[in-house]
């Protein structure tokens, strides 16, 4: 037979299930009559708690929207502080630019000041041979060097 009252769906636990099933065997009614009957005995209370969830609900909103409030106010403020410094180093990172420009063309324009084995364009003498020092000298062309020479 069909009925206008609301359904519901519930999960249970085995525990509950069976503790539900137990009763209803023991009392003939069905477990859902058995759950209506609880709930109705339990209807005084859960208003009371409805009341105070309602309650509860309207406090924490009201508080969310203080603190949305308060944020916003302190956000602007930050904002108002923040704005003026950040132009600042904005302006002082343009200015930072602007003088590495001007530092970069002067350079590129002479010579670098580094010694990477550059001779000065005065100096006409030739350079030595990288590898000469590398080479092995044998101890008979030494042997002969030193009678050469006595």
């Amino acid at each position: 037979m069909a009925t206008t009252k609301p359904r519901i769906t519930i999960t249970l636990t085995d525990k509950q299930h069976a503790l539900l099933k137990s009763m209803s065997e023991s009392t003939g009614n069905s477990m859902s009559f058995l759950v209506c009957d609880l709930l109705t005995a339990a209807e005084p209370a859960m208003e009371k708690m409805a009341e105070g969830f309602v309650q509860l609900k309207s406090v924490q909103l009201q508080r969310q929207i203080e603190f949305k409030k308060k944020l916003s106010a302190v956000m602007g403020d930050a904002e108002s502080i923040l704005t003026p410094l950040s132009i600042q180093a904005f302006d002082q990172l343009d200015f930072f630019i602007d003088s590495l420009t001007k530092i970069s063309s002067v350079e590129s324009a002479s010579p670098p000041l580094t010694n990477r084995g550059d001779t000065s364009p005065g100096d006409k003498s030739p350079k030595p041979k990288r590898d000469k020092a590398n080479k092995a000298v044998s101890t008979r062309k030494i042997l002969k060097k030193k009678e050469a020479e006595k």
